[in-house]
């Protein structure tokens, strides 16, 4: 059995459970009646066309033209009924959290996440801020480890992680909790604990006074902290989206790599295979009754 095949779980849509529960009703593959407005149509057409064809005589004759415009009508079906399974078996493909559990991808979260990413069609890479991420790395890169960080680089640090406060209504310890996340394995980005906001101007004040007072707290090892895990944010954004793009791959080749059950797919080739030959016997005897009617004739009229 096929990976593909392993991550079946059967019709989930509305529409692939109806054809799957009612596939013989849905098609008519082999109903003997006219199913619908345009198969009666498409029948008077046919028994039409064949008339003046072929000029049948006789109810025998009639009736075999009948019979060649019921048989065409049943070669149609088939087309819709094989088109109708591949689309039941593309609509068994494997849904994206079950394919990263197959990739080894253990938090239910980030599953779900990238999931929704797909079933929206977005991209991690919208959620990355290329003017703070370019910030982060330029004063990565120029920070000397063995000396201390200079003042004026400490209140510009403080100043972004201010904006972040105020952007998420939020502390300067949950900003830099929120980062800290991202230090190691891949998981789904957490959402950022927010405060109630401030309804009055003394509630404003109070709230500024309480995250100055928290950034002040913050010393030189904490905000170099924020610049490493912010810009570490920054990447896991990236490795995600290459995450992400794997999948929707995956996904892809799976879709088109999905056929009906070999049996199914037998059976039908074989209905059709009997549908042409008696297609083609009708036709045949009705072509060698009309030539045995007109040699009769010919004799007939010989004779007399």
């Amino acid at each position: 059995m096929s990976k593909s095949q392993n991550l079946s779980t059967g019709p989930t849509s509305e529409e692939g459970k109806a054809i799957s529960c009612q596939n013989s009703t849905k098609h008519g593959l082999t109903s003997v009646k006219l199913n619908t407005s345009e198969e009666q149509s498409f029948y008077d057409a046919m028994v039409s066309s064949l008339t003046e064809e072929l000029n049948p005589q006789g109810m025998t004759e009639v009736n075999m033209v009948s019979d060649m415009a019921m048989i065409r009508i049943r070669l149609n079906r088939f087309d819709r009924a094989e088109n109708a399974l591949f689309f039941i078996e593309q609509d068994q493909k494997a849904t994206p959290n079950e394919l990263l559990h197959t990739m080894g991808i253990k938090d239910y979260g980030l599953r779900s996440e990238i999931s929704q990413k797909i079933e929206s069609n977005a991209s991690y890479l919208d959620e990355i801020n290329p003017k703070e991420k370019a910030w982060c790395q330029k004063l990565l890169s120029e920070l000397d480890t063995k000396r201390p960080m200079p003042g004026d680089v400490q209140e510009e640090i403080r100043s972004h992680i201010l904006d972040e406060c105020k952007l998420h209504n939020t502390s300067p310890e949950d900003i830099l909790e929120f980062y800290g996340r991202f230090r190691w394995g891949l998981e789904a980005t957490p959402q950022i604990a927010k405060y109630d906001i401030p309804e009055t101007d003394k509630d404003v004040e109070e709230t500024n006074k309480f995250v100055e007072q928290e950034l002040n707290k913050l010393v030189a090892y904490n905000l170099k902290r924020y610049l490493e895990n912010k810009f570490s944010f920054y990447k896991k954004l990236t490795e995600k989206q290459a995450l992400l793009a794997s999948v929707k791959e995956k996904l892809t080749i799976y879709a088109d790599a999905l056929v009906p059950n070999q049996k199914e797919l037998d059976r039908l080739y074989r209905y059709k295979t009997t549908l042409e030959r008696q297609q083609s016997a009708k036709l045949s005897q009705l072509i060698q009754l009309q030539e045995i009617k007109l040699r009769k004739n010919s004799m007939k009229a010989v004779n007399e």
